[in-house]
């Protein structure tokens, strides 16, 4: 048996809209821990690990571990219907997830369970020279600056202070914040200064993270894959990694 029932129906669509940014399906595990999802987008350069937590829940039932395929682009589609205010109460039933929708009146979506192969996908154990925590909105802005001139964005992180940067033809912008004159950077913990530069398409993905969380991590170095952690307290956690973009001669 499983059921859950969740109050704050814009989290849980905002979760399933983020997911949706890198892949179409997956094959999500239910247990007492909540929710789990770990999936590479086709391109095979982005991962996505993802936990619903079950105190994000209002009541959270689960009497064994299971894992289930599903198409997340038809979950969206179902989720385009939730405004926000409503209750959603999820469930198995048979061999398709129930989605009931409950505000002023009750509503019933049924989708198929799909038998998706499964993938060994293991969350890559990685080693990090810079540890930046920021608030969201500020990568999110940066990102969004650099691609007014670029397709990628260069992450600089030195002792003092961090650093994005986006290079166009003949243009260049700069993001600088240094921890003693800004709020906005929380902590910067650099072992090494570290220099590396990744896709601004897939970080326009990634930054809609921002809705879940007010804060993030970013843990890279010198032409290393990139992983961001959006964590929400008692809700959601969130990570992505992504592959660096190297210069080659």
């Amino acid at each position: 048996m499983f059921k859950a029932v969740i109050d704050n129906s814009k989290l849980f669509k905002d979760s399933i809209n983020l997911i949706n940014e890198l892949v179409g399906e997956g094959i999500f595990e239910i247990s007492t821990d909540g929710i789990k999802l770990v999936a590479m987008d086709p391109a095979s350069v982005a991962m996505i690990v993802f936990h619903l937590l079950p105190s994000a829940f209002s009541t959270y039932t689960v009497d064994e571990s299971k894992k289930i395929g599903l198409s997340i682009d038809k979950l969206k589609d179902v989720l385009r219907r939730v405004t926000g205010t409503e209750r959603i109460i999820i469930s198995l039933v048979d061999a398709n997830l129930l989605v009931e929708i409950q505000d002023t009146y009750h509503r019933k979506f049924s989708l198929p369970l799909l038998d998706l192969d499964p993938q060994d996908l293991r969350v890559p154990a990685l080693e990090f020279n810079a540890v930046v925590e920021l608030k969201s909105d500020v990568l999110k802005n940066g990102v969004e600056d650099a691609g007014v001139l670029s397709d990628s964005i260069i992450l600089h992180a030195f002792p003092e202070k961090f650093v994005m940067s986006g290079r166009g033809d003949n243009s260049d912008v700069t993001i600088e914040l240094d921890p003693t004159t800004s709020d906005a950077l929380v902590n910067l913990d650099v072992k090494e200064e570290s220099s590396a530069k990744y896709s601004i398409e897939y970080l326009n993905k990634m930054i809609k993270a921002s809705k879940l969380a007010e804060n993030l991590t970013l843990n890279f170095k010198k032409d290393y894959p990139l992983r961001l952690d959006y964590t929400s307290v008692n809700q959601l956690k969130v990570s992505f990694i992504l592959a660096p973009r190297v210069e080659t001669d």
